[in-house]
């Protein structure tokens, strides 16, 4: 099991800290990416894995991807129609992200609880 360099957190554990920080804060997609390259030393089919299983377990607990969006009373709108199944559309997230070729930055997707984007 590989654990953060820097904090010895394993990954699933990891990514149990990033749903609870997205139900008060939105995570974004660079932020997952970046700290599973930097953090626990990822590339390639393992940082897809870690990236994925990121996705879908914010998801399925129940976080939403947004997007930021000046116009909107709380700077967030719902990203795109990511439909009823989290791995899918985790899949689709990495397979546009590996296209790009470049890491995601800031204005990539977000995960967020409604609570935390719609006040």
């Amino acid at each position: 099991m590989t654990s953060h360099i820097k904090f010895g957190i394993p990954k699933a554990e990891w990514i149990e800290k990033s749903i609870d920080e997205a139900r008060t804060d939105p995570v974004g997609l660079w932020q997952i990416v970046k700290n599973g390259r930097h953090g626990f030393g990822l590339a390639g089919s393992e940082l897809e894995s870690f990236v994925t299983d990121h996705i879908v377990g914010l998801m399925r607990s129940g976080a939403q991807p947004i997007s930021g969006d000046k116009d909107s009373a709380s700077g967030w709108r719902l990203a795109i129609n990511a439909g009823d199944d989290p791995q899918k559309f985790a899949e689709s997230v990495v397979e546009e992200w590996k296209h790009a070729q470049v890491d995601p930055d800031v204005d990539s997707v977000w995960f967020a609880f409604p609570t935390a984007w719609m006040s």
